[in-house]
């Protein structure tokens, strides 16, 4: 599964579960603030002439928080019986 780290210790007999692996996972469960960006100034040489230009940032939004793992965070009990079932299974 993409965006979920598992970590497996099989001398203490372990496993940790990091379900936000991914640092774009966290924009949409956590969601962002109003979003711009800074003009953009372009500057070079076309046939040994200097060349400028500038430009205004723009806005490029908000990402409106979706909470996907809230469900799982606040139900921990299946979770951890799932794991159980796991553990059981490849130790």
């Amino acid at each position: 599964m993409q965006g979920v780290n598992i970590k497996r210790d099989n001398v203490c007999q372990e496993i940790s579960v990091n379900i936000m692996g991914d640092f774009r996972l966290k924009f949409f469960e956590k969601g962002t603030k109003h979003r711009y960006t800074k003009g953009h100034n372009v500057s070079g040489y076309i046939d040994s002439h200097h060349i400028k230009r500038e430009g205004n940032g723009g806005y490029r939004g908000i990402i409106i928080p979706k909470h996907f793992f809230l469900k799982a965070r606040n139900n921990e009990t299946p979770i951890y019986e799932a794991i159980e079932k796991v553990l059981d299974k490849e130790l």
